[in-house]
C-alpha cells in the first residue's frame, strides 16, 4: 500500500487552535487543489476511510501502490515530485532524510498529535515526530494450513521441519530473513550483535534449503490458504484478516518472539500538496476515525482514544493486542547500521538467487 485539492480553510479533524504558521516555502495564502497523492502499500488502506476524508475535506486521495521496501526506494529515488505523502518503515526513515526526500512536518497543522498511544509519542528513531507519525504498527508471525499442518507450530524452528521442505512460503522481508538466520544459528530473533550477522546469513542460506518459494505476503497468504504451501510467514494484521474468510488459515506467534516493527507517515519534501499532507494524517489521528480504519484493517490502533471503539475480536486476538508477556518478547528492531545494511545486502542475494532456481526449475516466484 494520489489527489487534488483547492484548499479549504484548515479545520475541523481536531486541528490546533488559531496557529496558521505556515513551513517554509509557502504563505498564509497558500491553495492547494483538491487532490492528495499517496504512496502506500498495497491493501494497505480502508476504502471507506479515503471516502470520508472526501465527503468530510473534498480532497480525493489518489493511491499509488508498492509491493516492497525496494519497489519504495525505486519509486522516491527516481522522482518523488510526483508523491505528497508515504509509508515508510523506520529502518527506511534516516535513508529517506538522508537523501533529502522527506519534509519536516509542521506540527501546527497536526492537533491530533497528542492522541498517540504512550509509547508511539516518543520513538527513538524521530523522538519528537520532526519527520514522521506513526500510521500502524504490528510483527511477521507463522501462517499454516490447518488441512496440511496437523500440529499446530510454535517456534520459528517449525518452518523448517524436515516434513515441510519444499512447502514453506517467506514473505519479502529482508529484515524478517535475518531473524530467521539468526535463530536457524541458535540466536535471539532480535539479536544485536554485528558479529552474529555474518552467520545469520549462513543460517538464512539453509532455511531456504527447506523452502518453495518468497513472495509479497499477500502471495503468501494465498498460497497457505489453497494448500499450495502449507506453512509460511506472513503480518499479523494480514493473517487475522484473511483468517475471518477463510477457517483452514491458522496463525500463530512463535513462542520466543521477534521483531515489533511501526510503519510511518511522513511527508514528502517537493510534494504540490504538503498541507493536504498534514490534514489526511491530522483525520487519521482523529480517535474515531482511527478505530474505523483500525477495524477495517483488523490491526491494532496508535491512537490511544481510539481504543473504546476497536471491535473486541480484535481486542482479544493474542496474535494482534499482545500481551505483556508477548509485548517484552517482541521489542521494536534495533537500530540499522552500515554492518546490517551490508548484511541485508548479502541476504537479498541470496533471495533472488532462490527466486532465479525456483523459476528455472519451472515452479512460480515472486518478481
Amino acid at each position: 500500500m494520489i489527489l487534488l485539492l483547492a484548499i479549504l480553510p484548515f479545520m475541523g479533524c481536531g486541528t490546533g487552535p488559531g496557529d496558521d504558521s505556515q513551513p517554509t516555502g509557502t504563505t498564509a495564502d497558500t491553495k492547494e487543489e483538491p487532490i492528495l497523492n499517496f504512496l502506500n502499500w498495497e491493501d494497505y488502506i480502508a476504502d471507506e476511510v479515503l471516502e470520508k476524508f472526501k465527503e468530510e475535506t473534498g480532497i480525493e486521495v489518489r493511491l499509488t501502490t508498492f509491493g516492497s521496501t525496494e519497489q519504495l526506494e525505486a519509486i522516491l529515488q527516481e522522482d518523488h515530485r510526483e508523491f505528497d505523502l508515504t509509508v515508510v518503515d523506520h529502518t527506511s526513515l534516516a535513508q529517506f532524510i538522508d537523501q533529502k526526500i522527506l519534509a519536516e512536518l509542521h506540527h501546527p497543522w497536526l492537533g491530533n498529535l497528542g492522541n498517540l498511544k504512550k509509547g508511539f509519542d516518543q520513538l527513538n528513531y524521530d523522538p519528537k515526530h520532526q519527520w514522521s507519525v506513526p500510521y500502524f504498527t504490528g510483527m511477521a508471525l507463522i501462517i499454516y494450513n490447518k488441512d496440511k499442518c496437523p500440529d499446530v507450530p510454535t517456534h520459528w524452528a517449525d518452518l523448517w521441519k524436515p516434513e515441510y521442505s519444499g512447502k514453506v512460503v517467506l514473505m519479502e522481508d529482508h529484515w524478517d530473513y535475518l531473524g530467521l538466520g539468526l535463530v536457524k544459528k541458535g540466536y535471539a530473533y532480535t539479536d544485536p550483535d554485528p558479529a552474529h550477522w555474518s552467520e545469520a546469513v549462513e543460517g538464512f542460506a539453509e532455511v531456504l534449503a527447506h523452502c518453495g518459494n518468497l513472495t509479497e505476503f499477500d502471495d503468501a497468504l494465498e498460497q497457505v490458504v489453497s494448500g499450495e504451501m502449507w506453512i509460511g510467514t506472513c503480518y499479523n494484521a494480514d493473517a487475522r484478516l484473511r483468517s475471518l474468510d477463510q477457517p483452514q488459515l491458522g496463525y500463530v506467534l512463535p513462542a520466543e518472539g521477534g521483531m515489533k516493527w511501526t510503519d510511518l507517515l511522513a511527508v514528502v519534501r517537493r510534494a504540490e500538496h504538503p498541507r493536504n499532507a498534514h490534514r489526511f494524517i491530522n483525520f487519521l489521528l482523529d480517535p474515531e476515525n482511527a478505530a474505523m480504519h483500525a477495524n477495517a484493517m483488523q490491526n491494532a490502533t496508535v491512537v490511544a482514544p481510539a481504543e473504546q471503539w476497536i471491535e473486541p475480536g480484535i481486542k482479544n486476538d493474542p496474535c494482534v493486542t499482545l500481551s505483556a508477556e508477548m509485548e517484552a518478547k517482541f521489542p521494536p528492531f534495533h537500530q540499522m547500521s552500515p554492518g546490517l545494511n551490508a548484511t541485508l545486502t548479502e541476504l537479498r542475494q541470496l533471495a533472488n538467487q532462490h527466486k532465479e532456481r525456483v523459476r528455472n526449475a519451472g515452479q512460480p516466484a515472486a518478481d
